[in-house]
């Protein structure tokens, strides 16, 4: 019989840390999206201002009037943390969603137990 209840807790656990999932899973969303837009405003911003000969600094170095095939790949190097912030905020949200997934995995198997338990 503890068999029974240990199982029912465990089901009862998986459910709500899968419920818990699901609700973090929008905010996750919000935070990708706001993260993708700021990189491509910040990214947009450095260009315009490279072109129109503002001067940026990077790792030291100053950038000032490059020629206009190589604006994007600097402003790339200018915008690198916000590139880093989006790609996290990305990695966080495929994260969650594959745990969701394991939990609902773990959730299934502790169900298929509790069904055989139930047949004994």
């Amino acid at each position: 019989m503890s068999d029974v209840i240990n199982v029912a807790q465990k089901i009862h656990t998986y459910t709500m840390e899968i419920d818990r999932a699901r609700k973090e899973l929008p905010i996750k969303a919000q935070e990708k999206s706001a993260h993708i837009g700021a990189y491509e405003k910040k990214l947009a911003l450095v260009m315009m201002g490279l072109k129109n000969g503002k001067e940026y600094k990077l790792e030291n170095q100053s950038v000032l009037n490059p020629v206009n095939t190589l604006i994007e790949k600097l402003a790339r190097g200018i915008c690198w943390q916000e590139k880093m912030n989006m790609d996290l905020a990305e990695s966080n949200y495929k994260v969650a969603i594959l745990n969701l997934g394991a939990l609902e995995s773990i959730l299934q198997g502790y169900q298929s137990i509790n069904r055989h338990l139930d047949n004994k």
